[in-house]
């Protein structure tokens, strides 16, 4: 819903924070925001509804281009306290917050491309990480 609100034009957001977001248009029409993207790198529900971005690479590129930013990135860590449970994730990897962010941007772009197993194995919902990094997230701007 906050891409959708982004793309029509509303600019009544300091900053946003979406979780599976999807991709609406390819930039908004009121310019930079600052952003923190979580989306799962192998999320089923992206196939189940034919939108074909199970990793997040399309639904990023909105976000970089509105904010202006580079392809290059330096990774950050999330407070992970609440994931000392997780052991894998969902592709049998060890467990990867995936979080980095942008360079060059116009407002600070952060993406967290995670393998939490959240929701059953969909990879869809908020990570274990995921509300700590959000409130970190707005705390720092």
């Amino acid at each position: 819903m906050i891409a959708q609100l982004l793309c029509s034009g509303d600019g009544d957001f300091d900053a946003v924070a979406p979780v599976a977001s999807s991709v609406y248009c390819s930039k908004w029409k009121k310019g930079a925001i600052p952003a923190l993207v979580i989306h799962g790198v192998m999320d089923s529900e992206r196939a189940a509804y034919g939108l074909n971005d199970g990793n997040g690479a399309k639904d990023i590129q909105t976000y970089l281009m509105s904010n202006m930013c580079s392809t290059t990135s330096t990774p950050f860590d999330p407070v992970l306290t609440s994931c000392t449970s997780v052991k894998t994730g969902i592709d049998n990897k060890p467990f990867d917050d995936g979080c980095v962010e942008f360079t060059g941007c116009s407002a600070k772009t952060r993406w967290c491309n995670h393998n939490d197993p959240q929701y059953g194995t969909s990879n869809h919902g908020i990570p274990c990480f995921g509300v700590r990094a959000i409130y970190d997230f707005f705390e720092s701007l």
